[in-house]
């Protein structure tokens, strides 16, 4: 494992040594040497930048001998102590070579490697500099006290690499307190602040990557001037002062004079900044934490939570532990842990908040802050234990391990001209094989792999071209990784042919286009180490994603035929290559391309991203919040807390040894408290847009993963790691924020606190430990254990794989969802509100009515549609609306364009586009939006039921327009939210099930005998399904039908399917049940096929009247009654019996989606889905009790 630094152009390698970050000390070096190498160099005749060189030089030495025991040993576990005869004689031979090089005029030769004339010059007084007698270092206190060269009786010798870093550390201070002392001229500037503005233009550079606003320098009474301050939210304010000394006693009292300064910047402080009229007022936005005052002043709003920062550069000693107060962290910390977060940025700012006002104890050991931020990223808080805690770092060697990973990357990006991972605001961990690195002011995006070695970059500040340069970037990268990995056949022969045209790393970029002709994309341009793909939105919006990949992979053709032709051309400054002639005239070009088109063709589609998002929908302009671990733990943390005190009241009545008692009455409670009176804080005019706007984020987020997570699946891709995890946390967050958004409309809140989005994320989490302490209760509550592992001697609750269901469940419809998002892409372009024509309008009436009038009259589709049509007027004549409305308010609202992610509409103006679109009775539209609509009313009439999520009306997921509290006939419109509740609604529709509970005896008769020929109709489709060559199927075979037969049964038979080939007869049952999703829905599932656990437990005392046997045990009835009677069966079939044969008689329960009855430990038999019947049908062996996964079967 190797590491590489960059200096004087020249990459190499470096030893970890001792440090933490071995890297950081390179940066500040390299600072120190820019501002202190002039002052230094005339008197003493070298600098610091030389002294770096001898160091790196150390270590390139030792790498180059001894590199392969470097990658033996480095960070290895401790063993006896012992070096072994390798290690020996490696070294000796080490030494021997350095001993036998020549010295000229002071500097030995291993020393000149890369030095140029001028250095080398300065190379021998800067040895005298750091030179130390073997002699004297024996009897030293220090390792090699900062020795980078020592002197022997026989020569001079580097120092070992392992302690190059600590000598080049201790040298360059000595050096920059000595600059500091050396006589200066009058307009020079002292050293000191020289060093500050590079820290502080460090400092600035790494806030590119962070999402925040940056205002300064400031200055507010009589702090001086200030380096600036970060507002990430509306209501938070980031003070901060970069301080530099040269001394480690001028650094620390720099730092207390800064703590002093920052305690100036306080909620209703003025501020002044330099700025320009324009400048203030886009400072002091609605979102803006600094509100406007006189000239260039600006006022701290009264609501803003301020926190101080001293960012510290040069040498310094920092204290081992951190109380609440100003963050005081190295710069180079800070730049760190800027870089590192991508996306995570809630957890950066939580870090801050959480060393500034420590909530958990007073005081938290640390010996650096990169490990305490760590131990923050690991366990969401600072201080598990007690009032002091010492949190255990994640470690340097961890650290190392990961920026060897990396070492690679940072090849291409230096061999491709771009700036090395530690110099973008932002750098990812190592993904996937990649790495991205980029900044968001102004954006910039690269991802950089080794193999193939790309660094593919995205520009732009438009967010369309971004979104489909990103396209772009996956199906590139991604094909060339698939291209890379083969082994054998026409992808490893496409991947030899680019390699040998393309050795070198490629850089790619994008530019959009107004028009191209013939496909969407081209290679636009190129150079020996860069492509320029050039594509055209409108056309590849009407392309289909194999169509994408096609034109991809042409235009990577065209770049490898590009490459024969450079070969071989004369050198000019523009070229315009005709590849189809380079193609006709030169063999080797053409073979290489045909290889390259045929590997390419065998790949699966690769573009992965296509149609997650509609034209109409504005792109999220932030982050969406998250349900995360981390930030739970903080939530619990408060819950906890609030709990404290309330048990001791309750301690009389309630068991605090009994968790689940203390769970309903004490955590639950509790939590609900704190949610209710943190809304109550917030502006009631402004807090449901702002949870709106958050609402269409999450489902903006969870919109991406799902149809990236479907597309991998439909085009063949391996899974994500912690897929079934990411899916959990995303269902979970869009889960909570409903359930936000329905606690704010019944807690009314009426404060004057604004709330700004981590506000919402604080809130989020809160929210997101009371779902889970609610479902764990509604669980027990209504005996469903949701772990087969776990033991229940009592017998109380019925074991259920819920893990193994949700999975299932998820493969399962998003192998429906599939088939849509790779349909052609025209569907992408939907109506313009200006042109009604472009979108015809089709009733749900009219569509059954079709089916019932097409088909003849009494069979199962005639009856389910006339079904379907009854409930759908016994619906209109109590709500006064029908499908019809509802279904059109859905699709209009799902599609309205919003140009702020939401959009405030009037019912009014909603009422009459739905009507001149459909053409609908506005009376019975309006009636449609307030059925719609969740109001504040019906929130506090059917209460949160937080554990509960079926058989409710007042939730979001049913009603998916919200009023907007401040005026009266107006809707806030989340596009996002409204389209994932569409479905939902008219999946409930379509399930012959009302979406909202409480409806009159008449409307539940009409829809219960509509799910009734719901369930003959799926007996047909299952039998539809069955059919195939060699097998015989039988419907609904009645006792009386079956004694025609000669056969005697007790009961109806679903389905009858006699497999010829394979000497088998399936006895199904066909259950066309919806998928449960509460807990006592999963109880009711279960016992419905299962029957009443066989428990002693007084629970199941009289619990529930069985209508007759469960499911299971009347098809393991008939099954039995078959295999005793197959010869008569075969019989009535025509089919000849040998009583010698192999005939199996299966039982199997046929379903429409998973059902929890699978997913208990002993389900007694199998259980397949009718998408998966054929293929079940088809399997060698029968399949196990159970659910059936057919993919998992040899055929």
């Amino acid at each position: 494992m190797h590491v590489h630094v960059l200096w004087d152009r020249v990459l190499w390698p470096i030893h970890p040594g001792r440090s933490h970050d071995p890297e950081q000390i390179i940066d500040q070096v390299r600072r120190y040497a820019q501002v202190a190498d002039d002052r230094l160099v005339a008197p003493l005749g070298f600098g610091i930048d030389d002294i770096a060189f001898i160091a790196l030089q150390c270590m390139a030495q030792q790498f180059h001998y001894l590199g392969s025991i470097w990658a033996a040993t480095e960070f290895a576990p401790a063993g006896d102590g012992v070096v072994g005869p390798d290690e020996l004689d490696a070294s000796r031979r080490y030494i021997d070579h350095l001993l036998a090089a020549q010295q000229v005029d002071g500097v030995p030769e291993w020393l000149r490697d890369n030095a140029d004339p001028e250095r080398i010059g300065r190379l021998a007084r800067a040895v005298d500099w750091c030179v130390r007698d073997a002699e004297d270092l024996v009897h030293g206190n220090w390792l090699l006290d900062g020795a980078l060269v020592i002197r022997t009786d026989a020569g001079l010798l580097p120092a070992p690499a392992g302690l190059a870093l600590d000598g080049l550390q201790v040298t360059a201070d000595r050096l920059l307190a000595l600059a500091r002392e050396l006589p200066r001229a009058a307009d020079e500037e002292p050293l000191a602040d020289l060093l500050k503005a590079e820290a502080e233009f460090r400092f600035l550079e790494s806030t590119r990557g962070l999402a925040t606003n940056v205002v300064g320098p400031i200055q507010t009474g009589r702090s001086g001037r200030l380096t600036c301050v970060l507002y990430p939210a509306a209501r938070r304010l980031y003070a901060v002062q970069v301080v530099a000394g040269t001394d480690p006693q001028m650094t620390a009292r720099e730092v207390d004079r800064a703590k002093r300064r920052l305690r100036w910047v306080q909620p209703g402080a003025l501020v002044t900044v330099e700025a320009q009229p324009e400048a203030i007022a886009a400072i002091t936005s609605v979102d803006s934490p600094l509100q406007p005052a006189a000239d260039c002043d600006l006022w701290v709003a009264a609501d803003v939570v301020v926190r101080r920062i001293v960012l510290v550069d040069g040498p310094w000693k920092p204290r081992p532990e951190s109380r609440h107060g100003a963050v005081v962290l190295g710069l180079n910390d800070w730049c760190r842990m800027a870089a590192g977060i991508m996306d995570d940025y809630e957890e950066f700012w939580a870090f801050l908040d959480e060393v500034a006002a420590l909530p958990g104890p007073r005081r938290v050991y640390g010996a650096q802050a990169v490990g305490l931020w760590d131990a923050f990223r690991r366990d969401g808080v600072l201080g598990h234990d007690g009032t002091d805690s010492e949190d255990d770092p994640i470690g340097p060697a961890a650290r190392w391990a990961a920026r060897g990973g990396t070492n690679g990357h940072e090849f291409v990006l230096r061999r491709l001209g771009l700036p090395g991972l530690r110099e973008w605001p932002f750098a990812s961990s190592l993904i996937n094989g990649c790495v991205t690195v980029g900044a968001t002011t102004p954006y910039r995006h690269v991802t950089v792999s080794v193999e193939p070695s790309l660094a593919i970059q995205i520009n732009g500040d438009s967010v369309d071209e971004r979104t489909w340069m990103m396209i772009l970037e996956n199906a590139i990268r991604g094909g060339l990784t698939l291209l890379a990995e083969a082994v054998d056949g026409v992808r490893a022969d496409a991947w030899r042919a680019w390699k040998a045209a393309i050795p070198q790393p490629m850089r790619v970029t994008f530019l959009s286009l107004p028009r191209l002709a013939g496909d969407g994309i081209k290679l636009a341009a190129s150079s020996d180490d860069e492509m320029v793909i050039g594509f055209v939105i409108p056309m590849l919006q009407q392309a289909d994603p194999a169509s994408v990949h096609r034109q991809i992979g042409e235009a990577l053709w065209c770049r490898l035929i590009g490459a024969f032709a450079t070969a071989t051309a004369a050198s000019s400054a523009n070229q315009v290559i005709n590849v189809l002639g380079e193609v006709e005239t030169k063999p080797a070009a053409r073979s290489a391309g045909d290889a390259f088109l045929a590997g390419w063709a065998s790949l699966h589609t690769t573009s992965m991203f296509v149609r997650t998002d509609g034209p109409a929908q504005s792109p999220p302009k932030g982050i969406a919040a998250r349900v995360s671990e981390a930030g739970k733990a903080r939530a619990l943390r408060d819950v906890i807390s609030r709990a404290a005190g309330s048990a001791a009241a309750a301690a009389a009545a309630v068991d605090l040894t009994n968790a689940a008692e203390v769970r309903e009455q004490v955590m639950i409670p509790a939590a609900t408290d704190l949610i209710q009176e943190r809304i109550a804080d917030y502006d009631s005019a402004s807090i449901l847009p702002i949870a709106a706007t958050a609402i269409e984020r999450v489902w903006a987020n969870r919109t991406r993963a799902d149809h990236d997570r479907i597309l991998r699946q439909a085009v063949g891709w391996d899974e994500l790691p912690d897929l079934d995890t990411a899916t959990s946390n995303n269902t979970v967050t869009v889960r909570v924020a409903d359930l936000l958004a329905e606690a704010i409309l019944g807690a009314a809140p009426g404060g004057q606190r604004r709330m700004d989005h981590r506000d919402w994320g604080i809130l989020l989490n809160l929210g997101g430990v009371l779902l889970e302490l609610a479902s764990a209760q509604a669980h027990l509550d209504a005996g469903v254990r949701n772990n087969t592992a776990d033991d229940d001697p009592s017998g109380r609750s019925v074991p259920f794989q819920a893990a193994q269901f949700a999975t299932d469940v998820r493969r399962h419809h998003d192998r429906r969802i599939a088939a849509d998002l790779l349909s052609p892409a025209d569907q992408l372009a939907t109506a313009e509100r200006d042109d009604a024509d472009t979108w015809p309008y089709t009733s749900w009436t009219a569509v059954m009515t079709e089916w019932r009038d097409t088909t003849p009259t009494g069979s199962p589709r005639w009856q389910t549609a006339t079904a379907a049509l009854a409930a759908d007027q016994a619906l209109h004549a109590e709500l006064g609306t029908s499908c019809d409305e509802i279904i059109a308010v859905l699709a209009v609202v799902g599609d309205w364009p919003t140009t702020n992610e939401v959009a405030t509409v009037s019912v009014t103006a909603l009422t009459e586009w739905v009507c001149e679109w459909s053409g609908l009775d506005p009376a019975a539209v309006r009636r449609a939006i307030r059925l719609l609509t969740l109001t504040p009313d019906a929130v506090r009439h059917d209460g949160l039921s937080i554990g509960r999520i079926e058989d409710r009306g007042a939730r979001l997921s049913v009603k998916p327009l919200l009023p907007d509290l401040a005026t009266t006939d107006t809707v806030i419109v989340m596009p996002r939210r409204v389209s994932a509740a569409a479905r939902l609604i008219v999946a409930y529709i379509n399930a012959a099930r009302p979406p909202w509970p409480g409806m009159t005896d008449k409307v539940k008769k009409a829809f219960a005998e509509w799910a009734r020929q719901q369930q003959r109709l799926f007996e047909f489709a299952g039998e539809e399904a069955a059919a195939g060559p060699g097998r015989h199927v039988i419907r609904s075979l009645k006792p009386e039908k079956a004694a025609r037969r000669g056969i005697q049964i007790t009961g109806e038979i679903d389905l009858l399917v006699i497999d010829t080939a394979r000497e088998r007869v399936w006895v199904i049952e066909a259950k066309a049940g919806n998928v449960a999703i509460d807990a006592n829905r999963i109880l009711y599932d279960i016992i419905d096929f299962h029957g009443v656990p066989a428990s002693t437990h007084p629970r199941w005392t009289n619990y529930r009247q069985p209508r007759g046997k469960n499911y299971i045990a009347k098809l393991l009835t008939k099954t039995t009654e078959i295999n005793d009677q197959i010869e008569k069966l075969l019989a009535s079939e025509g089919i000849p019996f040998d009583d010698q044969g192999p005939w199996q008689v299966i039982a199997l329960m046929l379903t429409p989606t998973p059902v929890p009855a699978a997913y208990v430990p002993a389900p007694q038999v199998p259980f397949a889905t009718l998408d998966a019947l054929p293929s079940v049908l088809d399997l060698a062996q029968p399949p196990a009790p159970g659910p059936i996964d057919p993919s998992s079967h040899d055929k």
